[in-house]
């Protein structure tokens, strides 16, 4: 196996490994909608902090983040977060591919200065997961992702009613986001010192610092 820098030319075969990732993912979430295209790869290879990983001629896969910035995730850290469609491997030998390209990823960012790194993952992906968690990650976050549909036995109180937003309502979800911000800097709360969060699967993210 030989692990090169990721280069745009690397972007089209990228985006066939990441979509085979998601598709993965939907035979196990089938609440997650159907995608035809990822976001475009080449941008990732601008700031020349991902690499690829190659048997030959043939991709195995590749791992690329996004431009680094200073307190990341609310520490005194610089840090890196790689999202879903960033980063992708082929099933086989999977778990040893991410982490002989985590070794040459981490190696380029930690020589920048970029010590918190973040790496979005999916929750049913136990390949991934165990591959990174060896590694020394832990779990920062998990999102949940089910259908819009009725749960058995659960009623709403009076007055109160759940529905799909719109699109033109996404705004919404973003005042009661703050709001709820405001809430909890006047609550009394607890937080894990460590940074976990325990949550249903659907999607997950893991960082190491």
């Amino acid at each position: 196996m030989k692990i090169v820098e990721f280069d745009s030319a690397h972007a089209a075969v990228a985006a066939e490994l990441a979509m085979a990732d998601y598709e993965e993912e939907r035979e196990r979430v089938p609440a997650l909608p159907v995608m035809k295209t990822l976001p475009d790869l080449r941008p990732f290879a601008d700031n020349h902090l991902g690499v690829a990983a190659f048997e030959g001629d043939e991709m195995l896969g590749f791992l690329c983040c996004l431009e680094p910035w200073e307190h990341a995730f609310q520490t005194a850290a610089k840090g890196t977060f790689s999202p879903m469609h960033a980063h992708g491997a082929r099933k086989e030998g999977r778990g040893v591919i991410y982490q002989r390209m985590y070794q040459a990823a981490a190696e380029k960012w930690v020589k920048k200065g970029i010590t918190y790194h973040s790496i979005a993952l999916y929750a049913h992906e136990e390949t991934a997961l165990s591959a990174f968690f060896d590694y020394g990650f832990g779990r920062r976050c998990v999102d949940a992702i089910r259908s819009m549909e009725p749960l058995e036995g659960c009623f709403p109180p009076a007055g109160i009613a759940f529905r799909e937003l719109d699109w033109q309502e996404a705004g919404r979800a973003g005042s009661a986001q703050d709001a709820e911000g405001t809430y909890g800097e006047q609550s009394l709360f607890y937080e894990d010192p460590c940074g976990g969060t325990r949550g249903m699967p659907g999607t997950g993210a893991g960082d190491n610092e």
